[in-house]
């Protein structure tokens, strides 16, 4: 059965918090299950049952030329692949299926950047594109 962003879009719920705190103490155990870059990086963390994050997942085509950007859903691969595939992207796109809530991800859609060991720097809930743009713009892209 192939999956289509239309499907995945239609079973959005609600919206999901952000509280930077928790965040801090959290997001570190996320490298237990996703690669740490050498460099900077900021992830966009979208969960797909979160109405905010549907409507910024396709606005997400206009981050192509950051190249310090990686999204995390809570969807599963075939999830990613049916976004990727239906919106071009060409930034890293990884599964977190455990309970987002576990990194102390509480609102979503939110970014997180973290240094180049990994360290949580900063963290901002960032409903849209605009927001996500420019909490890139003050990372190290």
């Amino acid at each position: 059965m192939k999956l289509n962003l239309k499907d995945i879009f239609n079973s959005a719920k609600g919206v999901e918090e952000v509280n930077p705190n928790s965040i801090k103490e959290g997001f570190p155990k996320i490298y237990n299950d996703i690669p740490v870059l050498d460099t900077e990086t900021v992830y966009g963390i979208v969960s797909l049952s979160c109405a905010h994050c549907i409507e910024l997942i396709p606005e997400l085509t206009n981050l192509s030329h950051f190249e310090n950007f990686v999204l995390i859903t809570d969807g599963d691969e075939n999830d990613n692949q049916a976004i990727i595939q239906e919106l071009n992207l060409k930034f890293p796109i990884i599964s977190y299926t455990k309970p987002l809530s576990q990194l102390g991800i509480i609102h979503t859609p939110t970014c997180v950047r973290v240094d180049k060991q990994g360290a949580y720097v900063a963290s901002e809930f960032t409903k849209d594109i605009e927001q996500v743009i420019e909490f890139l713009q003050h990372s190290g892209s």
